[in-house]
């Protein structure tokens, strides 16, 4: 699944939904259910899931808008603060350059220099399924660009404009990028990057930068807890109590660092598990049994009630799905 962060702006976007007059009950239900019967595994494939349940629902033109428009400022948390309180428009700017795919893998900010003017795009690396995602991202940015300049300033880009914030009319020019799947954001004349911005805070700025970068120490620490626990798990340790120690902490310990990156150890096991079963369900010379025995499970039963729980499906017919498929391509 995608990872949690992510997860948290899919929740942002469900409340986003709800300020417009949707049954977030009906269309969460619905989310779900689509990403168990597809089986995502990609934040790409979860977009596809969120767009699809809400126009299920109902069909609203200019939807990445309006509900870009609903998303109040602090809402993406640091990215919000970081970019906001930088001096100008280019910290602004660069500030989202760095954090942006830390909150979307595959959407990616680039600005280019083309001689007289600074254009901003979004590359996508998922266009088929984050049409919309990228375009959400678009208003966002444009939407943030503007509540942070000066009131007196005049529109500094074509994209700022009122009339171009709306679904499939943004600006487009020549683009001088060799990235596929581009969105333009907005063209700035080069002086445009100067403007300092009304909710610059030096003082704050600095200070969110270094607890950014303590913290980013901490989660890749973290981070490497959870390759040693599977790297364990691979050579058949499960036990909790034993794992802890070998990584030289408590049990507790583990757990609360787990939980900081938004895991715990039952998780990451059932993770591993997981990609575990439907590596051997590939492998036709196993019986189910046998896998479930080898995943460390009493039964059979046991194993297909998890299975079950993780794509919606028992084990038995996921492999004469995923078999069928393969013959049928063949």
């Amino acid at each position: 699944m995608a990872p949690n962060n992510y997860k948290n702006l899919i929740d942002l976007k469900f409340v986003a939904l709800h300020a417009l007059g949707y049954n977030i009950d009906v269309t969460r239900r619905t989310y779900e259910q689509l990403c168990m019967a597809r089986n995502v595994s990609s934040q790409g494939e979860v977009c596809a899931a969120f767009w699809d349940a809400a126009e299920k629902e109902k069909q609203v033109r200019g939807l990445p808008l309006l509900m870009a428009q609903a998303v109040p400022f602090g809402a993406l948390g640091l990215i919000d603060y970081l970019t906001a309180t930088a001096a100008n428009v280019d910290g602004f700017l660069q500030q989202l350059h760095q954090q942006l795919q830390k909150l979307v893998e595959f959407i990616d900010l680039e600005m280019v220099d083309e001689r007289d003017r600074f254009s901003v795009y979004l590359h996508s690396f998922d266009q088929e399924r984050s049409a919309k995602s990228i375009e959400f991202m678009r208003c966002l940015i444009l939407l943030r660009l503007k509540r942070a300049l000066p009131e007196n300033v005049e529109a500094i880009a074509e994209g700022l404009r009122e009339d171009v914030l709306t679904e499939g009319e943004h600006p487009r020019v020549e683009k001088k990028t060799t990235k596929a799947s581009s969105i333009l954001v907005a063209t700035l004349n080069k002086s445009s990057l100067k403007i300092a911005l009304a909710s610059a805070d030096p003082y704050l700025h600095q200070m969110l930068v270094q607890t950014h970068l303590a913290s980013e120490q901490q989660t890749r620490s973290n981070l490497n807890i959870i390759l040693a626990i599977r790297k364990k798990l691979r050579g058949g340790q499960a036990s909790p109590q034993k794992i802890a120690s070998d990584l030289g902490m408590s049990e507790r310990t583990m757990q609360r660092r787990l939980a900081e990156v938004g895991q715990s150890f039952r998780g990451v096991c059932d993770d591993f598990c997981y990609e575990q079963a439907l590596k051997l369900l590939k492998n036709d010379g196993l019986t189910l049994t046998q896998i479930a025995i080898q995943l460390g499970y009493a039964d059979l039963v046991s194993f297909g009630r998890a299975f079950k729980r993780w794509t919606g499906q028992g084990p038995g017919a996921w492999r004469k799905e995923k078999s069928s498929k393969k013959k049928t391509s063949t």
